[in-house]
């Protein structure tokens, strides 16, 4: 019964993802990580790593457009998640009360799926034995990328420990990092978690595919919406969790950066897939996704930079915008993959 072993699959993803991500934030207060910092790069390495295990599955099973539905998908997801964020935050639009840091890690998601977008329309895929050039790049400015903004965090930190907001101190922020031998538990727990993660996510790849070929659905659209949903969970886990603790920049910081860890996972999924570049073997489908990614990421970056304070429902204009793009972007590619 695929859907059963789907379902199961993702109630054990979310329960370890929710452990994993929680003690990855005790582990960033242990290490004294910045807020940009932290949420950017090392939060988005636990949260997006169901999105890792799903698409190293789906390599060895030699369906693509799984993993590649995946990354988008979660990404597109990750992005809706402003319009939630704004919804709890309380009155004025979120974006107009987070830090303007923001834009360095929204501008590489874009100039990275940039990258993608040209690769998805090329006929030519030059490779390295069977792993892409084009997703090889994608890792390399990604990690170019990733020590920029690490570099501008330490910048601004003597600014920001002197600064203290409720967007970026949580409400439990008086109590020390563990000391002694409770030190390592958030590592433990962590890798336990990462353990559990692995195993569900296998099932959940496996499931997901028979899902496809049975319904008809096909892998694109199954990996668009049901896995990446389910390997999304963490994220909406971790964004909540960070909203109720009054941390803003920390939820901004792993929208951006999760929807960052996950276009560099299609490395990975290159890696994995033996039979060609990724890239040259799967639906143009995916188009669709990363064109709407694009558009609604510039949505975002427009909304940090203009910073209106207007709202409606207590959603600012630009993530309305940016919800609205989400729905759509679904509509189109299950008319497209499904319908036509």
């Amino acid at each position: 019964m695929p859907w059963l072993t789907f379902i199961i699959s993702a109630l054990v993803i979310v329960l370890a993802g929710t452990q994993l991500t929680r003690n990855a934030e005790r582990i960033i207060t242990i290490l004294g990580l910045g807020v940009i910092w932290g949420g950017a790069l090392l939060l988005p390495l636990a949260t997006s790593l169901p999105e890792l295990i799903t698409s190293w599955r789906a390599g060895i099973i030699g369906a693509p457009d799984l993993p590649v539905g995946n990354v988008l998908g979660s990404s597109l997801f990750n992005l809706a998640l402003i319009a939630i964020i704004d919804i709890f935050q309380g009155k004025g639009s979120l974006l107009s009360r987070v830090d303007h840091r923001h834009i360095m890690t929204a501008s590489l998601l874009v100039f990275l799926l940039s990258l993608l977008n040209i690769s998805l329309f090329s006929p030519v895929h030059p490779s390295i034995k069977w792993v892409g050039v084009d997703t090889l790049l994608i890792l390399l400015f990604y990690l170019a990328g990733s020590y920029l903004i690490s570099r501008e965090e330490k910048k601004n930190s003597s600014r920001d420990d002197d600064i203290e907001t409720n967007e970026d101190v949580p409400q439990n922020s008086q109590e020390l990092p563990p000391e002694g031998k409770q030190r390592y538990v958030p590592f433990i727990i962590f890798l336990v978690a990462a353990i559990l993660i692995i195993i569900a996510g296998i099932n959940l790849t496996d499931s997901a595919d028979e899902i496809s070929q049975k319904t008809g659905l096909g892998r694109t659209f199954v990996g668009s919406l049901f896995l990446a949903f389910s390997t999304s969970l963490p994220e909406i886990v971790t964004t909540y969790t960070a909203v109720r603790m009054g941390m803003l920049n920390m939820a901004v910081a792993n929208v951006f950066g999760a929807s960052l860890m996950n276009v560099t996972i299609l490395f990975f999924a290159d890696l994995f897939y033996r039979e060609a570049p990724i890239l040259s073997h799967v639906s143009q489908g995916h188009l669709i996704t990363v064109n709407f990614v694009i558009a609604l990421s510039a949505v975002a970056i427009f909304g940090l930079i203009y910073r209106t304070k207007r709202e409606i429902a207590y959603l600012g204009y630009d993530a309305i915008i940016i919800l609205l793009g989400s729905l759509l972007a679904y509509i189109f590619l299950f008319y497209i993959e499904v319908i036509y």
